[in-house]
């Protein structure tokens, strides 16, 4: 298995985790939808689903380790590097939670108490698509329900 397909599986498991909560517990989980927990869970498949597609393009390990780290803005930068189109929405999801997961706000809640992010349901159905692109990439004579 390559290192983007196993990316692109833990991206897929992190967006099927985030989407069940939304679906199955709404305001009841974990806090409220608004809760750190699922955002970490929605940041972690942004990121993953990103270096998927710039390691399936092109692009190199060690950049993908070592200079995007948790950045989602370095991610969307380097997977567009590679030749990914992204969406509008994804561009500012990416802005909008950046700072927060950059620096792991949402796994230690040390960082600000209000942090202005997009609902969990625009940040799901932003990423879908992407998941679904980047597994038409890796896996281009699969299908995938995502």
């Amino acid at each position: 298995m390559s290192q983007a397909e196993g990316l692109l599986i833990m991206a897929s498991s992190h967006l099927t985790a985030a989407e069940l909560i939304v679906e199955t517990e709404g305001d009841r989980a974990f806090n409220g939808r608004m809760s750190a927990a699922l955002f970490l869970l929605l940041g972690f498949a942004m990121e993953l689903s990103l270096k998927a597609a710039y390691l399936h393009l092109g692009g190199r390990k060690h950049v993908a380790k070592n200079e995007i780290g948790h950045s989602l803005k370095k991610a969307l930068v380097a997977a567009k590097s590679q030749g990914y189109l992204a969406s509008d929405e994804l561009t500012w999801i990416a802005e909008a939670l950046e700072r927060p997961h950059r620096t792991n706000h949402f796994r230690y809640l040390d960082g600000p108490t209000n942090v202005d992010i997009p609902e969990p349901a625009v940040v799901i159905s932003a990423l879908k698509p992407v998941i679904s692109d980047v597994a038409r990439l890796v896996y281009p004579h699969a299908t995938w329900n995502i």
